[in-house]
């Protein structure tokens, strides 16, 4: 799971071949994003200005060629700003 610049969650959905884009206020689901893996594991932003999703597939040898693969997708939103603190 990851979070926009908007507040809203951007959800790996394992076993679901998909990204969900809810509201981070409501939970109310705003987009999907199908992805050719069935399980999906991971995803979040990056590149230098935070408008690529990155996400992830795990394997387990039962669902085909896209197990084990990273995947990229250009979005119209950007994702927030890592806020670091020293511990």
């Amino acid at each position: 799971m990851t979070i926009d610049s908007d507040d809203n969650l951007w959800v790996a959905i394992w076993g679901g071949s998909r990204i969900e884009k809810r509201c981070g206020k409501t939970g109310k689901l705003l987009d999907i994003i199908d992805i050719p893996a069935f399980h999906v594991s991971s995803c979040c932003f990056g590149d230098e200005d935070m408008g690529t999703l990155y996400i992830t597939s795990s394997g387990d040898g039962l669902f085909g060629e896209y197990e084990e693969c990273l995947f990229r997708c250009r979005t119209k939103e950007t994702g927030a700003e890592p806020d670091f603190a020293v511990l």
